[in-house]
């Protein structure tokens, strides 16, 4: 993994074997050959991208719909004393590394994280390099959340209708234990924004409700101060999110058939973000003032 090369063919490999591991839960068959693919690579790749291979796994659970973590979590324990069993000995306890290493994993989230956006680990920062090149599809994935509770949401019930492009309040509830302290904050701060009027109070007050029930202090709720990624990402959540809900406002206003629900991105290089950013809140203020 010396090379960039190297490190991108090694990247490739991780990315296929991360996607293979959603099949563990399907049955008992497929468990045991997603167990197979990755002893069978464990034993043909060195120690060290054994430990990254766990260390990608462990950070960034790729879980089918109604798998809890803690069943992913289970399972890496299973993997974990099967290598020890085949004499191969990893120290997992030990996340030092080396600056190839490090650069494996960035590459894996950089590669990854436009593709399978509902991860929501991967808005966590402690693994991977932070860089402004990732901020973009952070906030996608928190967006992807958004849009989710609210067209989950059931007002009656003040509880979540499970449906195939919905989540459930356990996978909701099992989402936000996911997401490290800050960010659960940074999700509240970028629901909040978007309550006057784009999503509705509710819903605003349902995230709130469940993000302390997770053992936010509501306190943090209003004062914890973000770091200046997490401001830049709240800015982003805020402004595109805005402007998605007052677009499909008007296109159900003209009472089109079709609507589309892809969200479509924001055009910029990675050196444009924070002036991305910054449009994005002068966007949803603007459409504030034209309500």
């Amino acid at each position: 993994m010396e090379s960039k090369k190297e490190r991108k063919l090694l990247v490739e490999k991780l990315t296929r074997i991360h996607s293979a591991t959603a099949d563990f839960s399907s049955s008992s068959d497929a468990y045991n050959k997603c167990m197979d693919r990755l002893l069978i690579f464990s034993k043909n790749n060195e120690v060290r991208v054994v430990k990254i291979l766990y260390l990608i796994l462990s950070s960034f659970p790729n879980l089918k719909r109604h798998v809890k973590r803690q069943e992913f979590i289970d399972f890496l324990s299973d993997y974990k004393v099967k290598l020890q069993e085949t004499a191969i000995e990893a120290d997992f306890e030990e996340i030092e590394l080396d600056k190839n290493e490090q650069k494996v994993i960035d590459l894996f989230r950089d590669i990854n994280i436009e593709r399978k956006i509902r991860i929501i680990e991967f808005v966590n920062s402690d693994l991977c390099t932070t860089t402004q090149k990732s901020d973009i599809p952070k906030s996608r994935i928190l967006i992807e959340l958004i849009q989710q509770v609210k067209s989950s949401f059931n007002s009656s019930t003040y509880s979540l209708d499970d449906s195939e492009y919905g989540i459930s309040d356990e996978e909701f509830a099992d989402t936000i234990d996911a997401l490290h302290y800050e960010k659960r904050i940074l999700l509240y701060r970028s629901i909040q924004a978007l309550g006057n009027g784009f999503i509705p109070n509710e819903v605003v007050n349902f995230f709130r409700n469940k993000i302390i029930n997770s053992g936010v202090k509501e306190k943090d709720l209003d004062t914890f101060v973000l770091n200046d990624e997490d401001k830049v990402i709240e800015k982003l959540t805020i402004g595109d999110t805005g402007l998605k809900i007052a677009q499909s406002r008007s296109v159900a206003s003209r009472k089109k058939k079709t609507s589309n629900n892809n969200f479509d991105g924001i055009a910029g290089s990675s050196s444009s973000i924070i002036f991305t950013a910054l449009l994005g809140g002068l966007g949803l203020a603007f459409l504030i003032a034209q309500k």
